[in-house]
C-alpha cells in the first residue's frame, strides 16, 4: 500500500512539507515492477483541499494498473 496526497506537485509539497511526488511515484511504478499485485494506493480525500482531484486518481489508477482506494477523513 502507497499513501497519495495530490498528484499536483504544488499541493503534494503544501500537504506533505517534502518536495517528493516523484519519489513516490516512482515507489508505486518500482512495487509493480517488483511484480507486486495488486498496488494499492490509498487517498484520503478532503474537502476543499484535495476533493477536486477525484478523477484525476481515478485516471491514475485506470491508466497506471493500481488500484486507487478512497479513505474517509475523519
Amino acid at each position: 500500500n502507497v499513501s497519495l496526497d495530490s498528484l499536483r506537485r504544488d499541493r503534494f509539497l503544501e500537504l506533505t512539507r517534502r518536495d517528493e511526488l516523484d519519489r513516490v511515484l516512482d515507489g508505486i511504478e518500482a512495487a509493480k515492477e517488483a511484480g507486486l499485485d495488486p498496488v494499492k494506493v490509498n487517498v484520503v480525500l478532503v474537502g476543499g483541499v484535495n476533493d477536486d482531484e477525484v478523477v484525476d486518481f481515478a485516471r491514475f489508477g485506470r491508466d497506471n494498473d493500481v488500484t486507487v482506494r478512497f479513505i474517509e477523513f475523519m
